[in-house]
């Protein structure tokens, strides 16, 4: 467990590293750190086709940049349509009343948005096939999935759930202007990263309350994701992530240079999402029962008693009081024998009690 909690630490450095201080392009290509949505670029088309961007000093020939994502309705576009809606419904109807289901998407999601963002990144300018940049990230979150399932899996999911709810909050507010809200990408990041931590810090008293938020963050991020790539295609919420995980120099001039500006429908489908977190969160903790798979050694319930609702009373030792006292009330000051029959006769009652009902129900 104490491995798993230091996952907080290098996966936030992980999703802080593919930003860049200058206007976020990478720091190892000099060449291009001048290079931004504004600059005056000489664009040149081949008679082949091939684009290439020239500053002055640097050429580098362009590729297409659909990262996988498809175009229109073909094959890789309608994968992930159906990716993002068979991992947002669960999230957002049974993010705690499924809690290995959400165990199991949080660790497989980081493994396809790790993939998916390294393909991105060091794709040559003749691009690698739609359906490789989709389909290895996807069969690569069955694994995670997986591993999440089970017990050793259970710590790690929840934190990186926390974590990658920090992020989907992020990523849609710098989404709502043009270009991002932070023009340094980096501090785009930094936004996302804010949110993650302060989930994580309910962790340790209040599990259930930090995955609620989380399965409910993430949940809406991606239907509304999937609802979007339905309506807008790749021109939505689709260009947004591209333009914000996308710092490829063979991608710059249809990432960068082009710029983000967010279609009127996707602005409403990210504040609606928003809008709808507080919502589904509240409704997972205070509707759903707890479950054992919360709960720690010396914590029944799994978390501290919070101001929404207090811990039931001991029933069992006051019902056994209440009971004696009626038995006795008017008779004689029962002796020590007489006390310990009553309670030998009711033992037997209660364990035949119990032979009965487990008969009929199994």
């Amino acid at each position: 467990m104490v491995t798993a909690a230091r996952l907080v630490a290098p996966w936030a450095w992980l999703f802080l590293l593919a930003a860049s201080p200058v206007h976020g392009i990478p720091a190892m290509m000099p060449g291009l750190t001048v290079l931004t949505a504004r600059a005056d670029l000489q664009v040149n088309v081949s008679s082949d086709g091939i684009v290439t961007v020239w500053n002055g000093n640097t050429t580098v020939a362009q590729g297409a940049a659909t990262d996988g994502g498809g175009s229109g309705y073909n094959a890789p576009a309608v994968l992930w349509i159906i990716y993002c809606f068979l991992l947002g419904v669960p999230l957002v109807i049974g993010g705690l009343m499924l809690p290995r289901i959400t165990t199991g998407v949080a660790i497989g999601l980081t493994v396809t948005v790790s993939m998916w963002a390294a393909f991105i990144n060091t794709e040559p300018a003749n691009d690698l096939p739609e359906l490789v940049i989709t389909l290895i990230p996807m069969l690569l979150f069955f694994p995670g999935f997986a591993f999440g399932l089970y017990e050793y899996g259970r710590l790690a999911g929840v934190i990186l759930i926390c974590i990658a709810s920090g992020f989907s909050w992020g990523v849609r507010i710098c989404m709502f202007a043009p270009n991002l809200a932070v023009k340094e990408l980096w501090g785009s990041w930094l936004i996302g990263t804010a949110f993650a931590l302060v989930n994580v810090c309910l962790i340790p008293h209040w599990e259930r309350i930090a995955v609620a938020i989380g399965s409910a963050s993430v949940g809406t991020f991606f239907v509304a994701l999937g609802i979007d790539l339905f309506v807008n295609k790749q021109s939505g919420m689709s260009f947004g992530l591209r333009y914000a995980f996308d710092r490829n120099m063979y991608h710059y001039y249809a990432i960068v240079y082009h710029g983000w500006k967010p279609p009127v429908s996707t602005i409403v489908l990210m504040a609606v999402s928003l809008a709808l977190i507080p919502i589904i969160a509240f409704a997972q903790y205070r509707f759903y029962p707890r479950l054992s798979f919360f709960r720690r050694p010396g914590n029944e319930h799994g978390e501290t008693a919070s101001i929404l609702e207090e811990k039931e009373p001991p029933h069992i030792e006051v019902y056994r009081v209440i009971k004696a006292r009626k038995v006795f009330a008017h008779s004689a000051p029962p002796s020590n024998d007489s006390l310990d029959s009553y309670w030998i006769a009711r033992s037997r009652r209660q364990s035949t009690a119990t032979t009965d009902r487990g008969s009929w129900r199994y």
